[in-house]
């Protein structure tokens, strides 16, 4: 049995009540007299609990895996809630708002410290093809979740900062050699120096962070585009292609 002290409930007790460790101490032994009182068969030598001083122990040798490439940073489009100030689930907002407290959901940039698990892609996939016992709409799910696909990178140079390059992955490069335009999601940061001067691109970034957090939703959901007044070029012709905000990104 594993007890997990943190998510949004156990975090915002810990704040408005001040006493984060005993809460979570007092409701661990609560939770499990009703597990034993059931007769659940489990193993309570072996019950862990991440809360207490080895927590962030066990944080940092997590962290330390990204040194051996186990582990790796990035930034990512999360949903906050600016009432409970917590990121949530996409399951946690309904209708573009939390769960708890109805609050409109912003969609906000935020680091986040994932396994490399894109490094065993092809390892996952040969083993799906040694397990003839599973049926097969469970391995054409599995496959479907490990999401291979093989493409090329194309590199559109620019002059806005942030490394130079606007990096485009596509499976089928043919179609790229004649882009007419890019789009790019809302969260990069040069949208926001372009929105600075442009009321309606600010007022459409703005809407974009309130869409639909389901990919459900996302795929159905009605595709709009702004210019930006940008300008990147293309990797082949050298031609300037426009820059434009999409919802779909």
């Amino acid at each position: 049995m594993g007890w997990d002290a943190f998510g949004l409930p156990a975090e915002n007790a810990a704040i408005a009540n001040a006493c984060r460790l005993r809460m979570d101490f007092d409701n661990i032994a609560h939770m499990k007299a009703q597990f034993k009182s059931l007769g659940y068969g489990l193993d309570w030598k072996r019950d862990s609990r991440h809360a207490g001083p080895n927590t962030t122990l066990e944080s940092m040798a997590l962290l330390t895996q990204l040194e051996k490439g186990i582990a790796y940073q990035k930034t990512g489009v999360v949903n906050w809630d600016p009432v409970d100030k917590t990121v949530l689930a996409n399951e946690q907002v309904i209708d573009g708002k939390g769960w708890r407290t109805g609050a409109i959901i912003e969609k906000r940039e935020n680091s986040h410290v994932l396994p490399e698990i894109t490094a065993y892609a092809e390892d996952l996939l040969d083993e799906l093809n040694s397990m003839p016992d599973w049926p097969e709409r469970v391995r054409v799910m599995q496959a479907n979740w490990i999401g291979r696909s093989e493409g090329v990178r194309l590199g559109f140079p620019h002059d806005l900062g942030e490394g130079g390059v606007l990096w485009v992955f596509t499976t089928p490069p043919t179609p790229s050699l004649g882009a007419t335009f890019c789009a790019v999601r809302r969260s990069i940061r040069w949208l926001d120096l372009a929105a600075q001067d442009n009321l309606k691109l600010a007022a459409f970034i703005e809407e974009c962070k309130r869409g639909p957090a389901l990919e459900a939703e996302l795929a159905t959901q009605e595709k709009k585009g702004m210019p930006t007044g940008l300008q990147v070029r293309h990797p082949i012709s050298g031609e300037s292609v426009p820059v434009w905000s999409a919802t779909m990104c």
